[in-house]
Order: structure tokens, then sequence, then C-alpha cells
């Protein structure tokens, strides 16, 4: 795939997020909430056979094309925002502070752009769904997709509070 389109370091960076704060190691509840939770209510979707309606699919892909362009916004404060925090300086007596408000700023980059990847990417397999007959296999990855991007929502909301209350 070209480098230029290629989201493997977006993916790799949003999960490179998901660890314990105090410990610095991998977080397998956060794994678990954000992937396997989705997994297994997919899996179930499967196994009772459950096709999204078409009029749930419509609304999802009205949602997810809001949300994109919501994501895409906060993408550019992020951004900003990064751009704005100074650097820091060895020994100076904000040093750990300034250290994790950039940490958090930039694991806050990941986050938002791969929510916005996983936005992008239920909008075409809501198209999909609509253009072409709602299938299993399509249900599933709108169900996996949304649940995904619903978690991940939370977690980009949270953590931007968190940052703006403490800047």
């Amino acid at each position: 795939m070209s480098n230029k389109i290629s989201v493997f370091e977006i993916i790799k960076g949003n999960f490179d997020t998901l660890y314990d704060v105090d410990t610095g190691k991998r977080s397998y509840m956060d794994i678990a909430t954000f992937y396997f939770l989705p997994l297994s209510i997919t899996l179930y979707v499967i196994h009772q056979s459950y096709l999204i309606p078409d009029k749930l699919i419509g609304d999802l892909l009205t949602a997810s094309t809001l949300l994109a362009g919501l994501l895409l916004n906060l993408l550019l404060m992020v951004s900003n925002t990064k751009a704005k925090l100074p650097v820091p300086e060895l020994g100076a007596h904000d040093y750990d502070l300034t250290v994790l408000k950039r940490t958090i700023v930039q694991e806050l980059f990941f986050n938002v752009s791969s929510a916005s990847l996983v936005s992008f990417f239920l909008l075409v397999f809501c198209i999909l769904g609509r253009v072409f007959s709602n299938s299993l296999t399509i249900s599933c990855v709108i169900i996996f997709l949304s649940i995904h991007l619903f978690f991940s929502f939370l977690m980009i909301t949270r953590r931007t509070y968190k940052l703006l209350l403490n800047l």
C-alpha cells in the first residue's frame, strides 16, 4: 500500500494509547473494551443472523457523516493546541506538567485521528449497505465499527475535558 494512504501508523498510535497510566503497561481492560466487546457483540449478531434495518443504516450514515466532520474539526483544534504548548525544558519547575500535557495532546491526536478513520469506514460501509442489499457481513462490520466508535468518542470526550480542565 502506498505510504500516502497507509493508516497503519494511526492505528498503531491509537492502540499504543491503551495503557494503564499508573503502571505504564498495556491495559487489557482497555483492549477488551475497545476491541473484544464490540467483537463479542458482533459475533452474537452473526449467531442471531441479524440484519440492520435500512432506516437505521440511513440514520447511521447521517450520524457518521456529521461525526466525521466534527472529528476532523477536533483534529485541527488538537493540532493547534499541540503547537501552542511550550517545549519542556529539562530542569524547569513545570517540566513534568509540560511533558504530561504534551503526552496527553499527542495521545488525543492519535485517538481523534483513529476515530475519524473509523467514522469514515463506518460511512463507507453504510453506503455499501444502502447501495447493495444489506448482508450479514455488512451489518456485522457496521455494528463493530459503531460500537468501537461509541467507546472511542467517549474516550476522546473525557480526554478533551481533562486536557482543557488542566490547561
